[in-house]
């Protein structure tokens, strides 16, 4: 009795860690900002099961061709991106010459999202924006992520 005790306690403590450190992604949050000039905007929330859920959405043409669903290869192409880019090590916000050294006035805001068990990290930049190493890692995941949800056919006719 008293070994079934001490058993028990411990598979519920080694259970309780394992589950606590994992570092598994809930979603990815992809936000492309509007402005004056009637650029697309939109809210992409990319989910660990593949779904594509697009919200907030003004002035978008071929609105059908935004992609629902991404395959677990294309997933994880994403996410090892974003590890490889060492995204959660990058500053909250690049929005100034100081950060930002090329860059249109009238650029979109461009929001991502890293959120998983233990952490979010959000970034904030200008579509434009240049000049830096981090700015062209921030640029790739962005292209990246217009490619494989689509996202790139809202500026086609």
């Amino acid at each position: 009795m008293k070994y079934s005790v001490i058993l028990i306690c411990f598979f519920i403590f080694v259970c309780n860690n394992n589950s606590g450190e994992s570092d598994e992604l809930i979603a990815i949050v992809f936000e492309r900002g509007g402005n004056s000039y009637g650029y697309p905007s939109y809210k992409a929330e990319i989910y660990s099961n593949g779904f594509v859920d697009f919200s907030n959405i003004q002035n978008v043409k071929n609105l059908n061709s935004l992609k629902k669903n991404i395959s677990r290869i294309e997933l994880n192409q994403i996410i090892f991106l974003f590890k490889k880019s060492a995204f959660s090590e990058f500053k909250d916000r690049y929005s100034d010459f100081a950060d930002c050294p090329k860059h249109l006035s009238h650029a979109q805001s461009i929001h991502i999202s890293y959120i998983s068990r233990l952490k979010t990290k959000k970034v904030m930049y200008l579509h434009s924006c240049g000049g830096s190493e981090e700015l062209e890692k921030l640029a790739n995941i962005e292209k990246i992520i217009d490619k494989t949800i689509n996202t790139d056919a809202v500026y086609s006719e």
